[in-house]
């Protein structure tokens, strides 16, 4: 079946969705009525999908990545797995039940246990973490870090709202701006953006922000010709918002596969 639908790619952009200590997900409510699922042997590595109305399309994606999505991880919570969830690739063409409710990683979970036949479970595990905490004895906060005067619950039905979270990523400059948003949510954020950990909020700051906070990606600052005018996000989170990660220890939820199969093409 061909459908076009509007992108929606693989990014960081997808944890900002999620709150720092978020359980897996792990309920289907409904499945997909149609899907196709075939092998992509084009030997490339980039890789997208895209959906609309509960409608979701998947081009050259591995397991590893619609699992993933589907359960709403970070990468380093998907704990175990054979070699090929992470290398063979796949094409999915789906579509919803008519007038079912959207909900795209719901659906992902129903095909990944249909045809997949993914097994799973749940772990918490204390790992590696950073909190989130102020950077200054004095609890003052950075310049780029401002109590919001936004009532995001004011907005009208139908209509956006003045708060959320944006942010970009490329190979010299991160930006992340967020208005109305809580300290829960930047941690959120936060661990989205190859810290390779989770970040809790133990900032002690209640009520909502205005954020903004400009970095340098790790990659582009060890490259000789990047002038790496931003800082290191480390270093960037004190300086502009009067916060750091501190190392700890605490409570991750992992996914375990205990089993998973190759899918028989259609």
């Amino acid at each position: 079946m061909k459908t076009i639908f509007a992108a929606l790619a693989f990014s960081g952009l997808f944890w900002l969705a999620l709150s720092a200590q978020t359980p897996i997900a792990t309920s289907v409510d409904v499945a997909f009525e149609v899907a196709s699922v075939r092998p992509n042997k084009s030997g490339a590595l980039n890789s997208s999908t895209s959906g609309r109305g509960g409608s979701f399309t998947a081009t050259n994606v591995t397991a590893h990545q619609l699992i993933i999505y589907a359960y709403r991880l970070r990468p380093f919570q998907l704990a175990s797995g054979p070699r090929w969830i992470g290398s063979d690739r796949f094409d999915i063409q789906a579509r919803p039940p008519e007038n079912a409710k959207p909900d795209n990683p719901a659906m992902t979970r129903a095909l990944l246990r249909d045809r997949f036949k993914l097994v799973a479970h749940t772990e918490t595990k204390q790992d590696q973490v950073y909190a989130l905490v102020l950077a200054r004895g004095d609890g003052r906060v950075g310049p780029q870090l401002k109590p919001s005067t936004q009532n995001c619950a004011a907005a009208q039905p139908g209509t956006p709202s003045p708060c959320g979270m944006n942010t970009s990523t490329n190979d010299t400059t991160g930006r992340l701006v967020g208005t109305g948003q809580s300290m829960e949510q930047l941690a959120a954020a936060l661990g989205g953006f190859g810290l390779n950990r989770m970040v809790l909020d133990r900032t002690g700051l209640t009520g909502s922000f205005d954020i903004e906070l400009k970095w340098t990606p790790d990659n582009a600052r060890t490259s000789s010709a990047q002038s790496n005018d931003a800082p290191s996000i480390f270093a960037a989170l004190q300086e502009q918002l009067g916060l750091r990660l501190d190392s700890q220890r605490g409570p991750v939820e992992f996914l375990v596969v205990d089993s998973i199969e190759r899918p028989t093409p259609d």
